[in-house]
């Protein structure tokens, strides 16, 4: 019998992009999941942000989201030529990525990401 969501272990998750679409990402995450951390380069995105979430908190680089936070889940939902690099770092750590589609721009940036057996990589389709 599968378990209820509330009975789960809720993923601490964070998300890289608070755009309009990321924004979405940051709702569903935030009601589904155990939302961590929002990290965006645009202090003006994440300002509008941190109006609506609390306890979450917010950061401007992933080194120091990755230093920072305990996650297991990340959701990279910014333009497409930069997912796969910034993928890698949290790839090289062990967690879990989410990457709205399309995750690369060609398939040759996605291939080193076969090389992680550990993780879970999913295509975002919201």
């Amino acid at each position: 019998m599968a378990m209820s969501l509330t009975k789960r272990k809720r993923k601490r998750t964070a998300v890289v992009g608070a755009g309009w679409f990321g924004r979405a990402h940051i709702r569903n995450f935030y009601e589904l999941s155990n939302l961590v951390a929002v990290c965006d380069k645009d202090e003006q995105k994440l300002d509008i942000v941190r109006q609506t979430y609390e306890g979450v908190n917010f950061y401007n680089d992933i080194t120091d989201l990755l230093k920072n936070e305990e996650i297991d889940a990340v959701s990279i939902v910014t333009q497409p030529k930069n997912i796969p690099y910034i993928a890698s770092p949290f790839a090289k750590a062990g967690i879990d990525i989410l990457m709205e589609k399309p995750m690369a721009l060609k398939l040759e940036y996605l291939k080193k990401f076969q090389n992680y057996d550990n993780i879970r990589i999913m295509p975002g389709f919201i």
